[in-house]
């Protein structure tokens, strides 16, 4: 999800554009939550804290809160990520709680701060949404938020990196 939320007169303006990525099947166990992240962008000119933004995924078990501090610079990026350092190939800037996770076949992903919905991502794992191989990421190759549930405006992760994946977690997507 790309997103930039700017404070005018104590309330949150939001602006959507850019830049997203998800793994949602990991290489070594494509079943399981331990390895899938996704990853937030900031495009704007001001850093943003996420903390008391909620996470909802497609079933009411896979919705968390982001409970403490997770600011994301200008121009930054945050990854969301479940499992350990070896398991996702980095260190999320936000563990994911035990137990949450993404579906391998499609979901829903919603970001929610200040009771204002930010942007709503529903993905799926059959054409035209990028067919990938586990470990490989998919990331949204049209800087527009408006893209986000057309699968066409996705493209496949294609840096190594981590225990056999491919994509850019918390860095510029492969694809433009």
């Amino acid at each position: 999800m790309c997103l930039q939320r700017e404070l005018h007169r104590g309330r949150a303006e939001l602006r959507l554009r850019g830049d997203l990525e998800i793994l949602y099947a990991p290489a070594a166990d494509p079943d399981a939550k331990p390895g899938q992240w996704i990853e937030l962008h900031n495009p704007g000119a001001t850093a943003w804290d996420l903390q008391g933004c909620v996470v909802t995924g497609d079933l009411a078990i896979d919705t968390f809160d982001v409970d403490v501090p997770l600011v994301i610079e200008a121009g930054g990026y945050a990854t969301l990520g479940s499992g350990t350092q070896a398991e996702l190939g980095f260190t999320p800037d936000f563990p994911m709680p035990i137990g949450v996770g993404l579906f391998n076949d499609g979901d829903i992903v919603t970001l929610t701060c200040d009771g204002v919905v930010i942007d709503t991502v529903s993905y799926d794992d059959i054409a035209p949404w990028p067919v990938v191989a586990p470990g490989t990421s998919i990331a949204l190759a049209v800087l527009d938020a408006s893209a986000n549930d057309d699968g066409a405006a996705w493209c496949s992760g294609a840096t190594a990196y981590g225990p056999g994946h491919l994509g850019t977690p918390g860095a510029p997507n492969d694809c433009p």
